[in-house]
């Protein structure tokens, strides 16, 4: 182990994670009487409405315009707008969006929906867009952005991939805005042919950034201000300026919590906030930086906010139902930020940018700079499902739900939560989207390093892949928010390593000195990354709820954790369980994806050995097992409903899981 960084300051967040996520929680729990853009909606824009109870609209080509095209299926309100075709949509000019409008990118067959050529343009109100890629480019309109707001008000974007702007790549900016969300997108690459490569402003009414992505932005990433939060999200590779505080002396109030700024090659020293003024109010926790573009995710808590002036209480704002710490909130948005269903070859090398931690990325003057085929690389087409009567629901999916595959009107019958029965259908084809806010499945391996909040500890490069928790020390815990431990767990696994004489981890509920369910004595195993697994039975589980791992020994560091499992409890969800280490494609592959009969799963030979395959549905039920025939296997899904399922590859070691979706 090395020299632990601010273990002090790691503290600090530990007198105040509980209290920022319980009124994060109590707020939203006040304001659940309006309806949700879609189940896990959040932030200012979550009540967005979008083309709910209007017309649908089949977007059947990838032409620029005409009958059929995603320009024409947006030029009028009181639509909701799925997709008979995957692709790219090479456009000569700015698409422009009418109110009412709800873009299902996530009904797209093959890889989904890529916009390339020029912007998108929302400035008309209550628009819902989610799982497409807005790619503007060197042939934009010049002085425009890839996306911009400049008036309206009721927004939410959710996984949507946005780059390559000529002014702002993402621009609010306007009279009249307000209540905007943008939740699990990607803000990247603005280009600098005209030296103005920047994220973009972010300065009109009051609006939501949650756990996103700004990248290879020279400046703006973003320029803030106003009535705003920006929640569990990362910056890298900034130029000149990363987040700019205000900039000039307008008031600001400001929730920043959970961010991680990384910097990488193109990042100038000391530029990670910068242009404070003190009408910029920020309430700060949790937010880490690290500088030093070694490769290795090291970072430091932040605590210098220059001349902002810093308060001691969060702003009641709408907040995130699930508060993530600042490293849990990376290794989420590593896995699943931006149009994320099937991730095209941009997306791709973004993210293999970030996780290099400082060693790679570039500020762009054009996207010919990336080295991909024709820029935005081939985004598969697909075929759509059956749907007799064109009102955006498979014929299947009808029948299974009980409505009828012929009349369209059924479309908008109210069902489950108060959402029309085509937002029902278009919300389970990603589960909901957003935060991860269900419950966490204890019976499928939790990353460690996926706490909730903790007090001391703090993360390391583990040996094993991925990341553990480390500089454990006597009365340190990590918490765990919505456990779901079904009709009870009777054991638990943990996979620990020690240099020292270890300590007991005791497995509580609710509180740090809550009722214990469980503990486990660990020993030295001869090494800080020298990993052995220990069990303990466990009792007095049962239900939802947070589940703390406390800490106890002698003097000094005691234990490393990497990961622990329940057994013997029914399954809970796990479409929205922790992101679980090692899913990158070189590890597993599954194709086609989406998929309507077969699923081809291919595995990388060193993690082969014992492994099995378990297919779950979207509300946790094990549907379909497999084994291997070397590395490799196919899974016939014909039999299952349209919908999102989840892939679950466990070699006893760990648990790789992938996303796909079968129409």
């Amino acid at each position: 182990m090395k020299k632990p960084l601010l273990n002090l300051s790691s503290i600090h967040f530990s007198f105040t994670g509980l209290c920022i996520a319980g009124m994060f929680l109590l707020n939203a729990s006040l304001t659940m009487a309006q309806q949700l853009a879609f189940p896990t909606a959040e932030g200012f824009g979550r009540y967005a409405s979008g083309g709910r109870g209007g017309t649908v609209y089949h977007v059947t080509n990838l032409n620029d315009a005409g009958t059929g095209s995603l320009r024409d299926a947006v030029s009028q309100s009181n639509r909701t707008v799925v997709f008979d075709v995957g692709g790219v949509i090479n456009v000569a000019s700015r698409i422009v969006v009418s109110s009412g409008v709800t873009i299902a990118g996530q009904t797209a067959p093959g890889g989904g929906i890529t916009i390339y050529g020029d912007g998108v343009a929302c400035n008309a109100g209550n628009n819902i867009i989610r799982y497409i890629r807005i790619r503007m480019g060197k042939n934009g309109t010049s002085g425009k952005d890839a996306l911009s707001i400049a008036s309206g008000q009721n927004f939410i974007f959710d996984h949507v991939s946005i780059s390559w702007g000529r002014d702002g790549t993402l621009d609010v900016n306007g009279s009249g805005i307000d209540n905007l969300t943008f939740q699990d997108c990607i803000v990247s690459q603005g280009i600098n042919n005209s030296n103005h490569s920047t994220g973009g402003l972010l300065q009109s009414g009051k609006w939501s950034m949650i756990r996103s992505l700004y990248i290879d932005n020279k400046t703006r990433n973003p320029k803030a201000r106003g009535t705003h939060e920006f929640i569990n999200s990362v910056l890298y590779n900034w130029a000149e300026h990363g987040y700019i505080m205000g900039d000039t002396e307008g008031l600001s109030e400001c929730n920043l919590i959970g961010n991680y700024f990384i910097y990488g090659p193109s990042s100038n020293g000391n530029s990670h906030i910068t242009n404070t003024t003190p009408t910029f109010n920020v309430y700060a926790s949790d937010n880490w930086v690290d500088a030093d573009k070694d490769g290795v995710l090291d970072g430091t808590l932040l605590t210098d906010y220059k001349t902002a002036t810093v308060k001691s209480t969060p702003y009641s704002y709408p907040g995130v139902s699930n508060l993530m710490s600042a490293q849990a909130a990376l290794n989420y948005i590593i896995a699943n930020v931006g149009a994320s269903i099937t991730r095209d070859a941009v997306d791709n090398l973004l993210i293999s940018q970030l996780t290099s931690y400082g060693t790679s990325g570039q500020i762009i003057n054009t996207e010919d700079d990336n080295g991909i085929p024709g820029n935005v690389g081939t985004v598969a087409n697909g075929t759509p499902a059956a749907d007799a009567d064109q009102d955006g629901m498979p014929n299947a999916w009808e029948t299974a739900n009980g409505l009828n595959p012929n009349d369209a009107a059924d479309r908008n019958n109210i069902g489950a939560g108060g959402y029309t029965m085509l937002e029902i259908y278009i919300n389970s084809l990603v589960g909901g989207g957003g935060s991860g806010s269900g419950n966490i499945n204890p019976y499928t391996t939790v990353q460690a390093e996926n706490y909730s909040s903790m007090s001391g500890v703090q993360t390391e490069t583990c040996s094993e892949g991925g990341l553990n928790v480390g500089y454990i020390e006597n009365g340190d815990w990590i918490r765990f928010s919505g456990v779901d431990f079904g009709t009870g767990a009777t054991g638990v696994s943990v996979r620990v390593a020690s240099n020292a004489t270890g300590g007991t981890i005791k497995f509580r509920l609710d509180a740090a000195g809550g009722p214990q369910i469980g503990a486990i004595n660990v020993t030295s195993s001869g090494g800080w990354q020298t990993w052995t697994t220990m069990t303990a039975s466990v009792s007095g589980a049962s239900g939802v709820h947070d589940l703390y791992l406390s800490f106890s020994g002698g003097t000094g560091y005691l234990l490393n954790l990497n990961h622990f499992v329940f057994t013997g409890g029914s399954a809970a969800l796990v479409a929205n369980a922790p992101v679980l280490k090692n899913s990158s494609e070189s590890n597993i592959q599954v194709y086609p994806n989406p998929t309507v009969d077969l699923l081809h799963v291919h595995v990388s030979k060193k993690r082969v050995a014992n492994a099995g395959i378990l297919i779950y549905d979207n509300v946790g039920r094990q549907v379909l097992s497999s084994g291997l025939t070397g590395n490799q296997t196919t899974v016939n899904v014909a039999g299952l409903s349209p919908g999102l399922y989840i892939l679950q590859l466990s070699n006893g070691r760990e648990i790789i899981t992938k996303k796909f979706l079968k129409r």
